[in-house]
């Protein structure tokens, strides 16, 4: 039997449905600027689309790397008691 990655395990959990406002507040910074370049007629549209969703990847690995991390110190702390 293979044992889950770390990452599986925060996938199959829907972590990713978790944000912090900081992050949302990021996403819907870059997001607006993407909107705004395209009402401008600066970029297309399947330009600030992939923009939008390129930046939903970055946050989904972000909070990926930030659960791993965290369990990561967690059973280092877990480990370490006396």
């Amino acid at each position: 039997m293979q044992m889950p990655t770390l990452q599986e395990i925060f996938y199959n959990m829907n972590g990713e449905e978790v944000s912090s406002p900081d992050l949302e507040d990021e996403m819907r910074a870059l997001c607006g600027f993407a909107r705004l370049l395209k009402e401008q007629k600066k970029i297309k549209k399947i330009d600030k689309n992939r923009l939008c969703e390129s930046a939903e990847a970055v946050s989904r690995t972000a909070k990926c790397a930030g659960f791993a991390l965290g369990f990561s110190v967690a059973v280092r702390l877990f480990c370490q008691r006396d």
